[in-house]
């Protein structure tokens, strides 16, 4: 039990089959406090703080669902890789690559690259450099003012704004919301000009055209889906490209796999075909969920009804206190569980979950190989996407972008550690202040044959 603002207790739960148990009840819902306090920036209702059984959830997440069809996936994701393909060829001729290799900063590079393709693919809008950068300034100023500071401090709650960081956290999201104004309105201006016919299900489209949403509304849920989508791909994949560049062995593995399954896919097949059956990219890609999940602490719920946690999942060292920590009603009568009152908040972590060494043998290491023999515990251990009606609503676009991108960069470049950095948790996970040396691959120079 952690010691957070709510009525009922905060309670950390690190058994799969409760969380998915959890993830999956429907009276359980987002504990408001909490997603509340992080949708500031909005300044409004939105997808994140409505509570599942409301008008509002239902409105935007049924009408933006045809956004993430195979069809908007697949379109999408071919304006993802041509953002990395240009990346790819831009660094290539970069000034010493070919000999010393050039230095790269993974989380930052690759951030900037998926605020790019968000804005792009979902949202129909050409973002400047410059307004990457200052987003991406703006939203580390709030998010650590609005999701850190005031949550845990809720008097901050009345005195932020008199704070220095309070007032820059205020500024910054008036420039956020600003930002998605003039992609609304970008959006607007330009469609203006062609016919339905050239129209696609894009999210600003479904957004702009739902109508049960305000202005104030629509402008909300385009920073929610900008910030749902920017860090989360972005360091899933600076955190693969720090795990290539510690595991050379591993990197050499699945340039061999990938070449492998190009050799033995039929020629007429597309390159991102050949990828996709290449089993050892699903191993490597599995792994860097489990042991870098940039949602590492996972979900958040609060129980519609009083939970009964078998003794057996706790530990056993400390077992008799957790019991007298859940409720009173855990007496003699019924020794074989523990209760959780309804109303508490439960947090169910990613690195707790993916790090059980009773699931995962040698949990700590990086071992794509572990995925060849799964076993269900392991599967359903892996809750990257979380479960339930409150799941990731764009994960198929993200596991497309991510299993067509790793390829393209291990066919590209070499990655090896020019400076070490440390994990760091803040909403998401990343392996930070790394720093990598990225040089042509050992194959040489990759030049595409096949249509992607």
């Amino acid at each position: 039990q952690l010691n957070l603002p709510s009525s009922r207790g905060v309670f950390v739960v690190g058994d799969a089959g409760l969380c998915r148990s959890v993830l999956t009840d429907s009276t359980c819902e987002k504990a408001g406090y909490f997603a509340g306090k992080a949708s500031k920036i909005s300044k409004t209702v939105n997808i994140v703080n409505s509570f599942t059984a409301s008008a509002h959830w239902k409105h935007v997440r049924k009408g933006t669902s045809p956004a993430f069809s195979s069809n908007q996936v697949r379109r999408m994701n071919e304006i993802c890789c041509m953002h990395f393909e240009q990346w790819i060829q831009q660094k290539q001729s970069e000034r010493g690559l070919s000999s010393s290799g050039i230095i790269i900063e993974p989380t930052r590079e690759m951030t900037q690259l998926t605020t790019r393709i968000v804005c792009d693919a979902a949202f129909e809008y050409q973002a400047t450099d410059e307004e990457i950068h200052d987003f991406l300034y703006h939203i580390d100023v709030a998010l650590h003012e609005f999701a850190s500071r005031q949550l845990f401090d809720p008097f901050r709650r009345i005195y932020g704004s008199w704070t220095r960081e309070g007032r820059r956290a205020e500024a910054s999201g008036a420039w956020i919301r600003a930002f998605a104004s003039k992609m609304l309105k970008s959006y607007r201006q330009s469609n203006n000009n062609c016919g339905s016919s050239e129209k696609v299900n894009s999210v600003i489209r479904l957004i702009d055209e739902n109508k049960n949403l305000t202005e104030k509304e629509r402008v909300g849920e385009l920073i929610v889906f900008l910030l749902a989508g920017y860090d989360t791909t972005g360091y899933t994949l600076s955190n693969a490209l720090v795990a290539l560049a510690e595991n050379p062995g591993v990197a050499k593995k699945l340039r061999t796999e990938l070449h492998k399954a190009e050799q033995e896919t039929a020629e007429e097949k597309t390159l991102d075909a050949a990828w996709h059956g290449c089993d050892y990219l699903h191993y490597f890609i599995r792994e860097n969920f489990r042991l870098y999940p940039v949602a590492a602490l996972g979900s958040l719920r609060q129980l519609g009804h009083d939970l009964k946690v078998p003794i057996s999942t706790l530990d056993r060292s400390n077992a008799s206190s957790t019991v007298d920590k859940f409720s009173a009603r855990s007496t003699a009568s019924d020794d074989s569980h523990a209760i959780i009152p309804a109303g508490a908040a439960i947090l169910m972590p990613q690195m707790i979950l993916n790090r059980n060494e009773h699931v995962f043998l040698d949990p700590d290491k990086f071992d794509p190989d572990r995925w060849a023999n799964a076993t269900k515990e392991m599967n359903q251990s892996l809750l990257t996407f979380s479960l339930g009606s409150r799941n990731c609503v764009g994960q198929s676009l993200a596991s497309a972008e991510i299993q067509s991108i790793l390829p393209r960069l291990i066919r590209a470049f070499d990655f090896e550690v020019e400076q070490t950095g440390r994990p760091q948790c803040f909403l998401t996970f990343k392996m930070g202040g790394y720093r990598l040396r990225m040089k042509p691959a050992s194959e040489g120079r990759v030049e595409y044959s096949r249509d992607m």
